[in-house]
């Protein structure tokens, strides 16, 4: 793997942990808040609001720039990441049979079905496949997180509803970004 690529799967590794450590940062905070009745009712719960819409705007922010369609040049952002990846899987191959080896099964099953034999080249045809399915992935997936932000803080946001607080709308991306994705040199 080139020097380049590894920058940028560092620099996507490091925004994912920091998008990991605010939740883990504001999942304590909450839970001192829920543990001190004095910081629930006015004027201690003021705290805790703008707590909670910091953390909403970051992550939601972080989310958004990681997983976004649109990029530039320099931008650490996944979806190029994954973009590159795709358009050179390089050795992957040999990453998806000794990490994710039903998927590399089902992905080699596939192209010979549609071919009826294995082409030449037919690993990096499987390496697309499985990168083009993560990247639809994560773009699905950062859509709760969009939406969120388009709703809730690109206007004004000021208190979330009960039923719509903001680790629950941006809960699953770290995950999905972290631990789902199927790449093996980005874990």
């Amino acid at each position: 793997m080139n020097a380049e690529l590894t920058k940028r799967i560092r620099d996507v590794r490091e925004e994912i942990i920091g998008l990991l450590f605010n939740r883990h940062v504001f999942r304590t905070h909450q839970e001192i808040v829920r543990l001190n009745p004095q910081l629930q009712d006015r004027p201690g719960s003021i705290f805790s609001e703008w707590a909670q819409s910091v953390y909403a705007q970051a992550n939601a922010v972080g989310v958004r720039r990681l997983a976004s369609q649109t990029y530039e040049d320099g931008d650490v952002n996944l979806v190029s990441l994954l973009d590159t990846l795709i358009r050179d899987p390089g050795q992957l191959w040999d990453c998806y049979i000794r990490h994710y080896p039903d998927d590399a099964a089902r992905a080699r099953a596939e192209i010979l079905k549609k071919h009826g034999a294995l082409p030449r080249g037919w690993e990096i045809l499987a390496c697309k496949r499985l990168v083009s399915e993560d990247r639809k992935g994560v773009i699905s997936a950062a859509g709760k997180a969009n939406r969120f932000a388009s709703k809730r803080i690109a206007h004004l946001w000021r208190r979330p509803h009960p039923r719509q607080q903001p680790d629950g709308n941006l809960r699953i991306q770290p995950g999905l970004l972290h631990r789902k994705l199927r790449i093996p040199c980005i874990q």
